[in-house]
């Protein structure tokens, strides 16, 4: 009832992407389900994935030690060191590979994380009250600076999946970009992966008239949707089926990297201003893993107060406060739930 994006909401538009977070309908649930599935299939809950993150916090305590030399009272950036491992784990599932700390690679992936995470207030800011700022006086908004930073780590994107192309084998998918690239193949045109109408994008009749410019010959039916039977079809497909793997690989390094990174310098936060609990998980972890190994989920049911630490410190932690706006999208009808009135189409669940 609920799992509906926002159409009206100025911070989601801004995107203009067909993302999972962004998106609702049949093209949210087929790209939810392909994504879940093949995350899993790529090793995420599974001991392969949890062998991937001990290789990343080996490096992580590797860097620190180097940092600080022989004066463990020296300040470390754990901040960074944490959000680069997060980078390299959700690298890891979606590329296939991993790159080392001192990359400049590396370096050039986390600054347009940072950029993007930090370049627009999650509530839209000032276009939220004044939608129609963006249209007018688009220069009194966040948006135009937003857009270079959208542009830049979509252009990231885009030339990830252009490498995975060229060496793209459709019998084995060996990460999440080949899977979507092999699933797009594989469904052509009958797959929402590639399809394209008014509903679903942001301000759905203007997005489409802006596509038909491009594609001149496409006639737009009464039905808002771009006719199927015309020989450019394919090519606006295409288009728009990247949008939506670029949009796919944005969340997943935003809320993979962004979320686990704040959650944890916030964990380390609390640990320092709580030495006592940190002595008691310390000793728990002396206990259950002893010094010569890293713990592992089996250890998990044996560290009864490290784990309730850490899910009070998630509780705490609120690293997402306003979550994604949601709105009720059911016909045009207002919805009632337990004694609250919910108008139609309007972003007020969170």
């Amino acid at each position: 009832m609920y799992n509906d994006e926002a159409r009206a909401s100025p911070a989601l538009n801004l995107t203009k992407s067909n993302s999972v977070v962004l998106t609702d309908g049949d093209i949210w649930r087929e790209t939810r389900r392909f994504t879940l599935r093949h995350l899993r299939e790529m090793g995420m809950g599974k001991h392969s994935m949890e062998e991937q993150i001990q290789e990343e916090i080996r490096a992580l305590m590797k860097d620190a030690k180097r940092m600080a030399g022989d004066d463990w009272s020296k300040p470390v950036p754990v901040h960074d060191l944490i959000a680069a491992s997060g980078v390299n784990i959700i690298l890891q599932l979606v590329a296939g590979y991993r790159f080392e700390r001192d990359d400049p690679r590396m370096s050039e992936l986390m600054k347009l994380v940072k950029k993007l995470t930090m370049g627009i207030h999650p509530s839209g800011g000032v276009a939220s009250s004044f939608p129609i700022l963006l249209r007018v006086f688009p220069w009194l908004t966040e948006y135009p600076a937003y857009k270079v930073i959208r542009d830049e780590i979509r252009q990231y994107c885009q030339d990830m999946i252009n490498d995975h192309k060229r060496k793209l084998d459709e019998n084995d998918a060996s990460d999440f970009l080949d899977a979507y690239l092999i699933e797009m193949k594989k469904h052509g045109e009958t797959s929402t992966f590639n399809s394209w109408d008014a509903s679903m994008v942001p301000n759905g009749f203007h997005a489409l008239l802006s596509i038909c410019k491009r594609y001149l010959e496409i006639p737009i039916h009464q039905s808002g949707t771009v006719g199927r039977q015309h020989g450019s079809y394919s090519e606006v497909m295409e288009w728009a089926s990247a949008r939506q793997l670029i949009g796919v690989v944005n969340d997943l390094f935003i809320a993979g990297s962004d979320t686990t990174t704040g959650a944890l310098a916030y964990g380390i936060l609390n640990m320092v201003l709580n030495p006592n609990i940190q002595n008691k998980i310390q000793d728990e972890i002396d206990a259950v893993v002893g010094r010569e190994r890293l713990p592992s989920s089996d250890d998990r049911i044996k560290m009864p107060y490290t784990d309730a630490t850490i899910n009070e410190i998630l509780r705490f932690a609120n690293v997402a406060p306003l979550a994604v706006p949601h709105s009720v999208l059911i016909s045009d009808k207002d919805v009632t739930f337990r004694g609250y009135n919910i108008p139609q189409v309007r972003a007020n669940i969170s």
